[in-house]
């Protein structure tokens, strides 16, 4: 039994996605939110500058999916650009101190 690309796609989706909440959820008792294009290096998930206009293009829309879920939101870096966090409820989910 071979893997569909389908089911490929669903996988790499389940992996971009939990890098990016991890690296929300290491963040979130700073109280700021962190931008895609810094999220896109702690990833890995990042093209080196001068590749391509939209360096952070996969990480943006890993994050407009998840917002769409209601998982991260919008709010602002310390630098007062606009950055992401995770809402109150995904971070109490993901927590292992409960």
């Amino acid at each position: 039994m071979s893997i569909s690309p389908r089911q490929y796609g669903r996988m790499a989706m389940f992996y971009l996605e939990e890098a990016v909440l991890v690296v929300l959820a290491d963040n979130y008792d700073e109280g700021y939110g962190i931008g895609a294009a810094d999220i896109g290096q702690r990833t890995g998930i990042y093209r080196e500058p001068g590749i391509a206009q939209m360096n952070d293009a996969i990480v943006t829309g890993v994050l407009n999916s998840l917002n769409e879920e209601g998982r991260v939101v919008r709010a602002p870096q310390a630098n007062g650009r606009g950055g992401w966090k995770l809402t109150a409820s995904e971070y109490n989910r993901r927590r292992e101190d409960v």
